[in-house]
């Protein structure tokens, strides 16, 4: 009897062509069978993989072949990768995994690699001086996925510009570029539900730091939210909001606080010339501040309770984002805040890039995913302070 044994099978029959052929299907389909690709019904894919698996055909080293012979010829390769991009600091976070989370789960789905990569900016007084990882400049990436506060444009631009990835996709997150996919939370609609909670627990005057200049488009779609909820009320942002430019030491990427915790970040002594205790005495109507993100509202906790403000009694707090918490005395997340979905974030990031990536579209598109409203400990009706008059 003549042995099926992968060794016995002649070295030519090992090719895709063959395996194609055998199994009475075209050679693209026998591709999409053997790297697990969609539109192949599974009783194909049976039939190709065993077939595959009798003639030891190896995908692995045949692809390397391909890719080899591709280049050769100056045509486009395919290596079943993408990169993940952030800033190396960045890579201890929560909300960095929570991406990856989502990001792999539907990698995996399609047979491809997740290349985690850093971003170095050689001087923080050259945004645009970046050394761009070699992987990328050989063009061994079918796209890139940003994350994090990077420097997106000049790091595009160099992409762009580099003969190994060029034109290649790119997805980024909450953070609009040209010609790029972007995925992004609904941040107008989680503010406008953050404020609304307030009003409906009785407040009127809020301090809040988001602002509609602002380059980013995040802090605008949170200042956009904030004062659609204000108007829906009746209340004139002119007279209840009040805009309060966070510190300079706010500014340290708003991750410090998930990597260092708040005794590295925040000074000892807290002085009563504080930004904050100065803005809550010329606004003594204000009852509770808006922060756009979860890091401010944290280090705005720490300020108030090292001078002696109760929180919510004197005074709510909410953030944005999920990302930072307010310990409370049993160790308890404190904070009231609007919750980002980062899985979701994630694995949309990768739907756009591979679907880009395999011509389903052609221009960049935009998906939206939904938060929800985290109601915590640090916010109540409002009281009575103890310090009339906006006295701190």
């Amino acid at each position: 009897m003549p042995s099926t044994n992968a060794l016995s099978a002649p070295f030519e029959a090992a090719n895709l062509q063959t395996i194609a052929d055998r199994a009475g299907v075209s050679k693209s389909t026998a591709y999409r069978a053997l790297r697990g690709l969609p539109r192949v019904s599974a009783k194909t894919v049976d039939r190709v993989c065993a077939i595959a698996a009798e003639l030891g055909y190896d995908p692995t080293y045949q692809a390397a072949a391909s890719r080899l012979a591709l280049r050769k010829q100056g045509r486009d390769v395919r290596n079943q990768v993408i990169a993940l991009v952030a800033p190396p600091v960045y890579y201890q976070t929560k909300a960095l995994a929570e991406y990856m989370h989502g990001v792999m789960a539907v990698l995996n789905e399609h047979g491809c690699a997740c290349l985690l990569t850093p971003v170095q900016y050689l001087s923080p007084n050259l945004p645009n001086a970046i050394n761009l990882p070699p992987v990328l400049r050989r063009g061994e990436v079918d796209g890139v996925i940003g994350v994090g506060q990077i420097h997106l444009e000049p790091l595009i631009d160099m992409l762009r510009n580099t003969p190994g990835f060029g034109k290649r996709p790119v997805v980024t997150a909450n953070y609009p570029m040209p010609a790029c996919s972007m995925v992004t939370s609904q941040t107008d609609e989680g503010m406008y539900q953050i404020t609304r909670h307030l009003l409906a627990l009785g407040h009127r005057h809020f301090l809040h730091s988001c602002d509609q200049h602002h380059q980013w488009s995040y802090k605008r779609a949170c200042y956009t939210g904030f004062t659609r909820a204000l108007y829906e009320f009746g209340l004139d942002p002119e007279q209840h909001a009040h805009y309060f430019p966070v510190p300079q030491e706010w500014t340290t990427p708003h991750y410090a606080l998930d990597l260092y915790g708040l005794d590295a970040v925040m000074p000892p002594v807290v002085r009563e010339d504080h930004p904050l205790l100065l803005a809550l005495t010329r606004h003594p109507k204000v009852t509770s501040y808006i922060a756009s993100a979860d890091a401010w509202a944290v280090r705005a906790w720490y300020v108030l309770q090292q001078v002696g403000w109760r929180i919510p009694e004197e005074i709510s707090i909410v953030g944005y984002g999920d990302t930072d918490p307010m310990p409370g005395p049993n160790g308890g997340n404190m904070l009231t805040t609007v919750a980002e979905d980062r899985i979701t974030l994630g694995r949309e990031a990768a739907h756009l890039l591979l679907d880009r990536i395999n011509a389903v579209f052609t221009e960049a598109r935009e998906v939206a995913v939904p938060t929800k409203l985290a109601i915590r400990a640090s916010t109540a009706p409002p009281c009575e302070r103890s310090r009339h008059d906006g006295a701190v």
